[in-house]
């Protein structure tokens, strides 16, 4: 597997997001997680929460993003190629 700089850039940065969020959430008081809807136990499960687990549920919405535009691609290329069938009949 070939990791580039711009992959890792991107670990970095979502690193860097993440434990920021983590370092906000851990200085939450009561009152505010309240006015959120967490309670305690999500804010500490989420706090200790590994890093990698948010980088793959990134990657898993790239993915799936990127299959549906392949399989709309796909869908296309099929409609033009029946088109063209058509034509030359």
């Amino acid at each position: 597997m070939v990791i580039t700089l711009t992959v890792l850039k991107h670990l970095w940065r979502v690193w860097r997001e993440r434990e920021d969020q983590r370092g906000r959430l851990a200085r939450m008081t009561q009152r505010e997680l309240a006015d959120i809807g967490l309670t305690d136990a999500e804010r500490q499960t989420e706090v200790d929460a590994p890093f990698w687990r948010a980088v793959f549920v990134h990657y898993c919405h790239g993915n799936r993003y990127a299959r549906a535009r392949r399989a709309r691609t796909q869908q296309a290329v099929v409609r033009l190629s029946r088109m063209e069938a058509s034509r030359a009949s």
